[in-house]
């Protein structure tokens, strides 16, 4: 969605320590478990050997100063999500879903981890992407394709708020697989959403 996938972190020394610098593109410094395999490879890897994975990608990186460190983690609750959450002091979580009920239930089982008295990460909101279609022609019309009021509802079953609603639009795929940012396509819809988005994460 960068437009990275053929970059390769810079691997130098810090004392005896091996480090790595991250890959940065539009002032978001990047890095990923998928600089390091080939495209074309499936991650065939036992629970503690993706944590211990993820660990390393933590503590080897040279990341200097950052206002935010977003991690964006697979969906369910796998030893991913467990191990970086009892490593690092997590501020907060965004449970993100689809309207449908079979995405809620995913959904669902993420938040239950992070509301675990053991790890107890404060769920900051929901947000619901894929919302409604709107066809480029008509900026008017929504479609609610994956049905109505998932969100909605997984934010008023965790007593949280739904931060935004975000519609499905053609341009954003096809600017992500160039590439290019939510700014790089013309529809005000998704631009007023993932502005409305940051404001509320960052009060």
């Amino acid at each position: 969605m960068f437009g990275i996938e053929n970059a390769q972190p810079e691997v130098t020394h810090l004392g005896d320590k091996e480090v790595m610098s991250p890959i940065e593109k539009y002032g978001v410094k990047i890095m990923s478990i998928g600089f390091f395999v080939k495209q074309n490879q499936g991650l065939i890897w036992r629970g503690p050997m993706a944590a211990n994975a993820i660990t390393q990608l933590f503590q080897n990186t040279v990341w200097n100063d950052i206002d935010y460190m977003i991690i964006d983690f697979p969906p369910g609750t796998s030893d991913i999500q467990l191990t970086t959450v009892q490593k690092l002091n997590v501020t907060g979580s965004i449970i993100v879903t689809t309207p449908q009920e079979i995405a809620i239930n995913d959904a669902r089982k993420a938040a239950s981890m992070f509301y675990n008295p053991d790890l107890n990460v404060p769920i900051l909101g929901v947000v619901e992407n894929m919302s409604w279609f709107t066809p480029q022609p008509h900026p008017d019309e929504k479609y609610y394709i994956f049905g109505q009021g998932g969100g909605d509802l997984l934010a008023k079953e965790l007593n949280t708020k739904l931060l935004v609603q975000i519609p499905l639009v053609a341009e954003v795929g096809a600017a992500a697989e160039k590439g290019l940012s939510v700014y790089n396509q013309s529809n005000p819809q998704v631009i007023e959403a993932f502005e409305k988005l940051t404001e509320a994460i960052t009060a």
